[in-house]
Order: structure tokens, then sequence, then C-alpha cells
């Protein structure tokens, strides 16, 4: 399962600063689509693990939604990137780890 994003891609129009209105809304629609835009917008943050004590099963399932998350950051965050042209791409350059962050 970790290599899930590997096996799926989203593809997002190409960015176009003239049409980015539009282009805002096509995105929205296919992140919401693909179950990213709340990771997108930020309001979806990283999951965490329950504290000491917690039982297996809580453990595993905050794994699990830590990997389901972190997998969707992922392809999140490579749609936004291969949405961008080399200019546009240059403005990001210190974000480019953080979807929400090349969103806004």
């Amino acid at each position: 399962m970790a290599d899930e994003h590997k096996e799926k891609s989203i593809t997002l129009n190409k960015f176009k600063p003239n049409t980015y209105r539009l282009w805002v809304i096509q995105a929205k629609a296919t992140l919401e689509l693909n179950k990213c835009w709340g990771i997108v917008e930020g309001t979806e943050v990283t999951p965490v693990l329950p504290p000491l004590g917690a039982g297996p099963r809580a453990i595993a399932a905050a794994q699990n939604a830590i990997n389901n998350w972190e997998n969707r950051h992922i392809l999140a965050r490579e749609a936004l990137l291969k949405s961008l042209d080399y200019a546009e791409l240059g403005r990001v350059e210190d974000i480019q780890d953080s979807a929400p962050a090349i969103w806004n």
C-alpha cells in the first residue's frame, strides 16, 4: 500500500495565469473527486499516532490514516507541480514539499 501513489496519478489542466479562475474551478473539482481537496486547502491535517498506552487496533488505525493521508498528499502535490510551467515552478521551489503551500 505504501507504493499506491505510483499506480495512480491525478491530472490537472496546465495552469495559465490568464485563465486562473477557470483553472481553480477545474482543479478543485478534480482534487475533490480524488479526495485530496481537504489536504490542498489545509483543512485536513496530517493524522497523528494515538497517545502512549493506546491499544494495537488504535495504533494500526492511526497508522493506516497517516499512510492514506501521505499518499493523497503526494498525489495532490504531484498534480499541482505537473500543472505548472517552468516559470511558475521557480516560484514554488522553496515550498515544493507542501501541497497547501503550492496551492496558496
